[in-house]
């Protein structure tokens, strides 16, 4: 026996190497030593982002913000964000998943304790005494080669797996609700310009309908007028729908749908820059990515496991029967005793077996394989929305400058008309354009502010509420560490 099992070890130890070696040839990265911490989380990240880091050191980025929350400065959108996290039925949904892993870690601890079964049995035979016969029976499993225990390493990964999806799910929740947030003053902004563009063509149409009655205009000018003003009033009931569309999402997320209850700014609010650090760093925290790592963590237990299935296994199991003529003499009187022990070896099923170790070693190559999807990923969201941040600059700059211009240009054409130098028609095409400047530069700024949520979100900023008490204690519970898993 003792040469089967370093036999069976050395197989482990071969396979574990080989394994490794091939996955780091692969996937540039290597597995932390540690059981229950990532530990080299960062180790990996740099090994797959390291062509980027020279551009994100010198990306022109900086900021004051670490958490999503602490983006914006604005007490009514926290209310917001605690009403999200305590009432939105998806986010809640992945609570619970997170309350079944552990009580399924707890479950799997258990298996390591021995088992009491206790049983009771009345006899009634037709002309004879009654009998009842009780029994106690112990029964406990002999982890000879950590197979249990590797096992419940696997189903504490699986915990930790969840738990970081629940904090991804979380933060993603957060983001979203300050994005629709913010999309709802956007919008409430957009529907502001173009009610005022109606305004403003309503007072012109007005202008030129005294006008031709006093023979001073013509009919072409008049309805070119009504034409720009029935368009205007088209794209105000458009804006109107679309965002009544926006208050519905955002109450969606918060998952009731009283539209009144929300008091929403006029203003943009201002939006802090998250920090961008070196990308091991800020990739590291990401809890995508930990959900990534831990699953790779639990498909290596899970080929252990598969392997150790080819060993012997080992139970053993005490009992304590009785017979008595009553039910409270049974055990009572004169027990015996009985002791069994059994040692089970697998040698009709090494085809099965095989086949589940192939299936466990392709599961955690897969499992590496979407870390490594996962992690590209995540370089390509903090790229895309650094660069866009810059564009988004840059356009901002430009649009303002062609604002002021184009409304200093708006003046001259104004002063021209008075003078009857401008035609009407062309004073009017140069307030469009002044309009939809206006429009444009505003859902630009909006665009730039959503997106430094997105790159906050990419960076892996927490979305947790500073300074909240949790009212469920439960969750509380289920959140904080425990049986050694790292939250």
């Amino acid at each position: 026996m003792p040469l089967f099992k370093r036999d069976i070890d050395n197989k482990l130890v071969k396979f574990s190497s080989m394994t490794v070696l091939a996955f780091s040839l692969a996937a540039c990265q290597s597995l932390p030593s540690s059981d229950d911490e990532p530990a080299n989380v960062n180790s990996l990240a740099a090994s797959e982002v390291q062509t980027e880091k020279a551009q994100w050191q010198s990306a022109p980025i900086t900021g004051e913000a670490t958490s999503l929350t602490e983006l914006i400065d604005d007490k009514s959108l926290t209310a917001l964000i605690e009403q999200g996290i305590s009432a939105n039925p998806d986010l809640q949904q992945v609570l619970l998943t997170l309350k079944i892993r552990r009580a399924q870690l707890n479950q799997a601890d258990d298996s390591l304790l021995p088992t009491l079964d206790a049983s009771f049995k009345a006899n009634n035979d037709e002309g004879k005494n009654n009998t009842y016969t009780g029994g106690l029976t112990v029964s406990w499993e002999a982890d000879l080669w950590s197979q249990i225990a590797d096992g419940n390493k696997a189903t504490a990964k699986a915990f930790s797996s969840q738990q970081a999806l629940y904090q991804a799910s979380l933060d993603s929740l957060v983001a979203q609700v300050m994005s629709a947030w913010l999309g709802v003053i956007a919008q409430s902004r957009a529907l502001k310009v173009e009610e005022d563009r109606v305004e403003l063509l309503a007072k012109n149409e007005s202008l030129l309908l005294n006008r031709y009655k006093n023979g001073n205009g013509d009919l072409e000018g008049l309805d070119g007028a009504r034409s720009s003003l029935s368009s205007a009033k088209e794209k105000v009931e458009q804006y109107r729908e679309d965002l009544a569309i926006n208050q519905r999402s955002l109450m969606r997320l918060l998952g009731y749908s009283k539209i009144e209850d929300i008091q929403m700014p006029t203003d943009y609010p201002k939006v802090l820059i998250p920090l961008a650090q070196l990308p091991e760093q800020t990739l590291a925290r990401r809890p995508d990515l930990m959900s990534a790592f831990y699953d790779i963590e639990q498909a290596d237990l899970e080929v252990q496991v598969a392997y150790k299935d080819l060993l012997p296994s080992l139970s053993l199991s005490a009992s304590l029967t009785d017979v008595a003529y009553s039910p409270s003499a049974a055990l009572f009187t004169s027990p015996v005793w009985g002791l069994l022990g059994q040692l089970t070896i697998p040698l009709f099923q090494q085809g099965k077996l095989d086949l589940a170790i192939d299936v466990a070693k392709y599961e955690a190559a897969q499992s590496y394989q979407v870390y490594r999807a996962a992690l590209l990923d995540a370089v390509f969201e903090v790229e895309n929305a650094i660069s866009l941040e810059k564009s988004l600059n840059l356009r901002q700059t430009h649009l303002e400058d062609a604002l002021t211009a184009e409304k200093n240009n708006l003046l001259q054409y104004q002063k021209n008309f008075k003078n009857g130098s401008v035609d009407i028609v062309d004073l009017l095409g140069v307030q469009q354009d002044v309009f939809n400047l206006i429009a444009s530069l505003d859902d630009l700024i909006y665009q730039r502010l959503d997106n430094r949520i997105t790159l906050g979100l990419a960076l892996g900023l927490s979305g947790q509420v500073t300074n909240t008490q949790d009212k469920d204690q439960n969750t509380r519970d289920t959140l904080s560490a425990s049986n050694g898993v790292s939250p």
